[in-house]
């Protein structure tokens, strides 16, 4: 077998990297194997040297790639490296002498607390699925800080209403329990009476099924027509569901014992707890744009993305005093460094109170 076959099967299956990292490992090898065939006329990328790849890292920096993408690529060379040289395919690892350029510090951006109580209160039709879910969407991004690739995984029994808490599998297969707000259970509980209302009416749209419109068009808007609702279809305070779905709630069991689910709110316990209209799994594509949309909405941001929502709950927590490894846990993070990151929002807030307040400053 290829020896780049055998380190993808190898990160894949024993070190558990996600999808999306295998991916960007093999096409950073496939590319350097290009450069090596191009420049060197040279395919095996068991023989490229030190100087090889130092000429590499120049050619990336002459193409004007971010001293992070730079920093990656080379990640996943000294990866692949390692990965011969413990199984005696080579004798030196050549990425070892191997300078990179100097990675420049970003803030990581996030949304004011002002903007997503804004987000928060937002009118959503309660009797359209795919705008309610959308909405949900947002909200557990921001409730729990999960990465994309983790709401996109979430299944229905993951989401415990009950214990107030969803089950989170992160990189590496690493699970994690986060708590969820109290705020978020009426919400997660009407958004499941709407997708089983959506399934059992044979994926025809839940418009129809509760309000004889004509069937919903899949993923048409973002929120529904906010504007054209009456106050019965709006979110009341801090995105909370209205009197009337309340009642429909309660009518129904979901409210009576604290938000434990009732059995008949879902097909299948293994449904993955956000799907299209067909009650397939969301598209990574639609969830990206779905944040992107709303955050283009409610916010002045320049880069909109799941990711911010991210940023934006970690940042908001430690604002309001949490601390550093309680995040950390939260995140998900293998490494507090990487939590670190978030301490300079809160410093660059500090300034601007001391120098707003200090009569000398």
């Amino acid at each position: 077998m290829d020896i780049c076959q055998q380190f993808i099967d190898y990160i894949r299956a024993e070190k558990r990297y996600s999808p999306c990292t295998v991916k960007a490992y093999g096409s950073d090898l496939d590319e350097f194997a290009r450069y090596l065939k191009e420049h060197y006329d040279e395919a095996d990328l068991l023989k490229a040297d030190s100087g090889m790849i130092r000429s590499y890292v120049v050619d990336l920096m002459e193409q004007k790639f971010s001293s992070s993408s730079v920093h990656r690529k080379i990640s996943s060379l000294k990866s692949f490296y390692k990965y011969a040289q413990k199984n005696n395919l080579i004798e030196l690892n050549p990425t070892l002498r191997v300078p990179l350029p100097k990675m420049s510090k970003r803030l990581p951006v996030y949304v004011e607390e002002s903007g997503m109580e804004k987000i928060g209160r937002q009118e959503v039709d309660a009797d359209d699925f795919t705008a309610y879910r959308n909405y949900l969407i947002v909200e557990m991004f921001y409730g729990t800080g999960v990465r994309l690739a983790e709401l996109i995984g979430m299944k229905d029994k993951d989401v415990d209403t009950r214990m107030m808490r969803v089950k989170v599998l992160g990189k590496r297969n690493k699970e994690r329990i986060i708590p969820i707000a109290s705020a978020l259970v009426p919400e997660i509980e009407h958004y499941r009476l709407l997708r089983s209302r959506c399934l059992d009416a044979g994926c025809s749209g839940i418009v129809g099924a509760f309000s004889g419109d004509a069937g919903l068009k899949e993923d048409a808007g973002l929120m529904g027509d906010a504007g054209q609702m009456g106050d019965a279809g709006r979110m009341g305070d801090a995105g909370r569901i209205s009197e009337k779905n309340g009642r429909s709630l309660e009518k129904a069991g979901m409210l009576s014992g604290g938000g434990d689910m009732p059995s008949d709110t879902s097909h299948d316990r293994d449904l993955n707890f956000f799907v299209t209209e067909k009650g397939l799994p969301m598209p990574r594509t639609t969830v990206y744009y779905i944040v992107k949309q709303c955050l283009h909405l409610y916010t002045n941001l320049s880069k909109c993305s799941p990711h911010v929502l991210r940023h934006t709950f970690a940042t908001h927590l430690l604002n309001q005093g949490a601390d550093m490894n309680s995040v950390k846990e939260l995140l998900g993070h293998s490494s507090l460094a990487s939590t670190q990151i978030y301490t300079h929002n809160t410093i660059e807030k500090l300034k601007k109170s001391y120098a707003s307040a200090h009569p000398r400053a």
